[in-house]
């Protein structure tokens, strides 16, 4: 469950994250929050949320 989110919902949330991330609204950021939120309780482990992800996509 862990490789499928990382390989295929992960990858959808941080398609130009660096991009488009600074311009989305806090509405935009909490909705995308929530589908991070879901997929931790169905998988059952802890998952980086969207500012983690951003911060490691913009350092690399």
């Amino acid at each position: 469950m862990v490789h499928f989110y990382t390989s295929i919902i992960e990858s959808i949330l941080t398609s130009f994250i660096t991009i488009w991330y600074t311009a989305a609204t806090a509405k935009d950021k909490g909705r995308l929050q929530c589908v991070i939120c879901s997929a931790v309780k169905v998988i059952g482990c802890n998952l980086p949320s969207l500012q983690d992800l951003f911060t490691s996509r913009t350092l690399r």
